[in-house]
């Protein structure tokens, strides 16, 4: 009698891991089935070839488009005529961050709302569930800058984002909005058919950062705050 009493906590415990395990597998093969009705999706055949854009084409679009090098925060405060605080919209979702501020020009915030509302449009013509891009870097003052060098010694000195018309978005992560589920490397080559879109209409540049998990972008579109005109 004591032995029987002394198995049943072990059976209740084999019974509970068994059940964990077959609810584990059943959502598996059912995310599995979701994911295999999904159409594929060509992208581009290679990302580094493709997004190439090297920094001193970032810097020339920045320095006609862009403000600054903006010296501080306090700075980019006093320039809030002329930039945009960037919010979470419906296409995309502005990730914490530690060495930016949310702010870029009207022209940069136009290419980046473009850029998701291709995206979201791409989703749905496709028959995916929605899902909100993830911009993970925007303005970054000279003082930003500073204290990420600190951080990060590889940090380019001349970096775009500096004149608040570069912005990254992640190809890792995405913000599921809506029931369903779909692969990253499905979400990211949807991504990549969109820039390379907007790259060939010449609205923005594109480098693909691999180390980084993100496409680094800066703004074509022309503004009127520009020192002159477009020479690309």
């Amino acid at each position: 009698m004591e032995e029987k009493s002394r198995n049943t906590p072990l059976k209740k415990l084999l019974i509970a891991v068994v059940a964990i395990l077959a609810i584990v597998l059943i959502g598996h093969v059912l995310i599995h089935k979701e994911h295999s009705t999904l159409p594929a999706v060509a992208g581009v055949s290679n990302f580094s070839r493709t997004f190439n854009d090297l920094n001193d084409k970032h810097l020339e679009a920045a320095r006609l488009y862009g403000l600054g090098p903006i010296e501080d925060r306090a700075e980019a405060a006093r320039l809030k005529r002329k930039l945009v605080e960037i919010k979470d919209s419906k296409t995309y979702i502005v990730d914490e961050m530690t060495y930016s501020v949310p702010y870029l020009t009207k022209s940069a915030k136009q290419a980046l709302d473009g850029i998701a509302e291709a995206f979201a449009d791409s989703l749905k013509s496709k028959g995916y569930p929605r899902y909100r891009l993830i911009v993970t870097s925007l303005l970054r003052t000279e003082e930003d800058m500073a204290n990420l060098r600190k951080a990060n010694l590889n940090a380019s000195p001349n970096s775009t984002h500096r004149y608040a018309t570069s912005f990254d978005i992640s190809w890792k992560r995405f913000d599921k909005s809506a029931t369903g589920e779909a692969p990253a490397e499905s979400l990211k080559l949807i991504l990549s058919e969109v820039l390379r879109d907007q790259k060939n209409a010449e609205t923005v540049f594109v480098k693909y950062e691999q180390k980084e998990a993100c496409f680094h972008i800066t703004s074509r579109i022309p503004s009127k705050f520009a020192k002159k005109s477009n020479k690309f």
